[in-house]
This record gives structure tokens, C-alpha cells and sequence, in this order.
């Protein structure tokens, strides 16, 4: 594992990689408030002998520092800055709840990106359908809230999670470090709609783009990611992994992997 310091905006993001740099490579980026700590199950795997294997902490995440302007079109610029860093020849961009969005955002800038893996991210187009996109849950507004309750932190646990057991401690960790101006900034670029159309960004796209979805997911609705239809669908469905919410990538390695890997083999010479 290689550790890098990738300069952002007069301060640095955190990044590690794995695997030869020669080989096409993978991108990972995590959701909100957590960190690329959660793409570990990712980097000890068998991806790491066929790909370069890429993440980074977004800006006010995990290592990385705190910046000004957490904008949705700032944290794209940071996906940017990391792309620039390495300078794959080709890669696939996988983003996680939050990151996932992060790619969309900027994937008409992304020239050498061959696909695109969004897990458990709903597109967002305009005006923003929220009641259509996320459950009933209170826990979630914590992800939109600049402070929070530290005694109401485990219900981040039930949320993400299909068995509390699952989670990895670090969640608890990750929440409390991130800078609570970023989930300020990301309710109000949803309330102020001060970002791309998802939904045109995947009418227009033209490479693959593959949705994966925990089915026990408990923050957003399933039927929704069922109902987006789209050109550049990849097999024309939503997958579903079971055994898993939020964060497939975690609780049910084996099948994300397979999935990930069955994907990059087709868009990655």
C-alpha cells in the first residue's frame, strides 16, 4: 500500500494505492462523512493483482484537510485533482452513496474514464424528488446536519448497515472527523439546486455505467434506482447484492468484487 498527499486547493488530500501503476486502474470514492478506510475489503482483494487500485479521502474527510467551500462542483474538483495526480491511461470511477454523485458531477470531464460504478448512489435530477429517493428515517438528516447528537451517532451504524455487527468501528470515527460544514454544504446545494442534472448527465452519457445497490439498504428506496432507465445502463438493470445495505462494499465483499470486477474486465483493456 502506497500512501500520497495530493495537493487541493493550497491543502492536500489523503490518497493510497495499490497494485502496478502500469495496469489500468480503479478509482474509489467514499460517501459522506465517512472515508476510503470503508474500500478496504477492495484493496485486499484479487483487484489489486489485475488493477491499479486508487482512493482518496474527499476534502474534510478522513486524512485530508479541511478546505473553505465544500461545494458539490468543488468536491468534483478534487476527483479531478487525484485523476491528474496519477494520470491513469484509462480507469473505472467507483463511487459510493456521495461519491458516486462526486463522479457524476464531473464525469463529462473524465476523458479517460471507461465506466462508471455507482453503489447505492441515487442520481439526482431537477427538481431534487428526495421523498422519492430516501426512506423514512431521522438518521438520516444527520448527513445533512452540520452538528449532531453524539449519543444518537450508533443510529449511523443501524442505517448503514444490515446487521450492526457489520460495521467496522471506524464509522463512528469517521462521522465525529469530517468537517461539519461539508454536510451543511450538501443540504444546501440540494435546496439551492447548485448542481448537474444526474438524470440528463446519464440520458447523455456514452460509456457503461453500472448501478449496485445493497438490497437491504434502510436510507433510500430501492424502486427508485429500479424505475432510472437509461441508454448507457449497463445490462439494462439495477444489481442487487444481497446480505448488504449502503455499503455493499463491506458487508458482502465477495459478491461487489465479483461484480467489479466482472464490469472492469469488459471496460478495461
Amino acid at each position: 500500500m502506497n500512501e500520497h498527499k495530493i495537493p487541493f486547493r493550497g491543502k492536500s488530500l489523503s490518497s493510497r494505492s495499490a497494485g502496478d501503476e502500469k495496469m489500468a486502474a480503479i478509482i474509489f470514492i467514499h460517501g459522506g462523512s465517512m472515508s476510503s478506510k470503508i474500500w478496504q475489503k477492495q484493496f485486499n482483494s484479487e483487484l489489486s493483482r489485475n488493477y491499479h487500485l486508487i482512493s482518496y479521502d474527499l476534502p474534510g474527510h478522513g486524512e485530508s484537510d479541511n478546505i473553505s467551500n465544500y461545494k458539490l462542483s468543488e468536491l468534483a474538483a478534487s476527483l479531478a485533482a487525484v485523476v491528474r495526480y496519477f494520470s491513469p491511461t484509462q480507469f473505472v470511477a467507483v463511487g459510493n452513496s456521495l461519491g458516486g454523485n462526486v463522479i457524476l458531477q464531473i464525469a463529462d470531464a473524465l476523458t479517460n474514464c471507461r465506466g462508471i460504478v455507482l453503489l447505492d448512489t441515487p442520481p439526482v435530477g431537477k427538481p431534487p424528488e428526495m421523498e422519492k429517493v430516501f426512506l423514512p428515517n431521522e438518521a438520516i438528516g444527520m448527513f445533512f446536519a452540520r452538528d449532531y447528537e453524539k449519543a444518537k451517532l450508533p443510529a449511523i451504524m443501524e442505517l448503514l448497515f444490515h446487521r450492526a455487527d457489520h460495521a467496522p468501528g471506524f464509522v463512528i470515527s469517521d462521522f465525529e472527523r469530517t468537517d461539519g460544514l461539508s454536510r451543511q454544504a450538501l443540504a444546501e446545494t440540494v435546496e439551492g439546486m447548485d448542481y448537474q442534472d444526474e438524470i440528463a448527465v446519464l440520458n447523455e452519457m456514452e460509456i457503461q455505467v453500472a448501478i449496485m445497490l445493497g438490497i437491504r439498504e434502510k436510507m433510500q428506496n430501492v424502486d427508485y434506482f429500479k424505475s432510472l432507465k437509461f441508454p448507457c445502463l449497463w445490462k439494462d438493470r439495477v444489481h442487487l447484492i444481497e446480505d448488504a445495505a449502503h455499503c455493499a462494499q463491506w458487508e458482502n465483499p465477495a459478491a461487489f468484487n465479483n461484480l467489479l470486477l466482472e464490469f472492469c474486465r469488459e471496460r478495461l483493456n
